[in-house]
């Protein structure tokens, strides 16, 4: 009918317009959201808790990530249960005056953890800890022995016992 003709043309151009938006060297659609240019100032749970607010009404937040290191101050992701949320959130939000400061907004490049287990193919013996135990650094941070990767899948699958032993 041409209700459903006209529905299908809508969504098919939805979807192009959505990826006309992106070029060959753009970051495609993505359930998680990058963010820059956010005040340094706000402790990192009051970061977390605003963005969270302000994201979940445009769907589902799944995590939010906002780390306060050097190299990651003024940056976090917001991830999204679907990609349509987060387009939304992108445009809408692109610019937006967080804590005095407009807020610049893309796509994130890599595939988020929670998204990862979500679809089942997250590896919890990431690439960067892949990296540490190659160079004898544990999960703590500090150099000490070396630790095989095959030794560190073998404890991360044994489940705790409780009698002692």
């Amino acid at each position: 009918s041409r209700d459903e003709l006209t529905a299908r043309e809508c969504a098919s151009a939805s979807v192009a317009s959505e990826t006309a938006n992106w070029g060959m060297g753009d970051i495609p659609p993505s359930h998680t959201v990058y963010i820059n240019n956010l005040n340094d100032e706000l402790k990192k749970e009051e970061l977390r808790t605003q963005l969270y607010c302000l994201f979940s009404q445009y769907g589902v937040v799944l995590d939010v990530v906002a780390l306060k290191s050097t190299k990651m101050r003024g940056q976090a992701f917001v991830t999204f249960r679907d990609i349509a949320s987060s387009t939304q959130a992108l445009h809408s939000l692109q610019g937006f005056a967080f804590f005095a400061k407009p807020m610049r907004l893309q796509y994130a490049k890599g595939k988020a953890n929670v998204i990862a287990q979500i679809e089942g193919t997250y590896d919890p013996l990431s690439k960067h800890k892949r990296k540490l135990v190659e160079f004898g650094v544990p999960a703590g941070g500090k150099k000490e022995k070396a630790i095989s990767a095959p030794a560190l899948a073998v404890e991360a699958r044994e489940p705790a016992r409780s009698d002692g032993a």
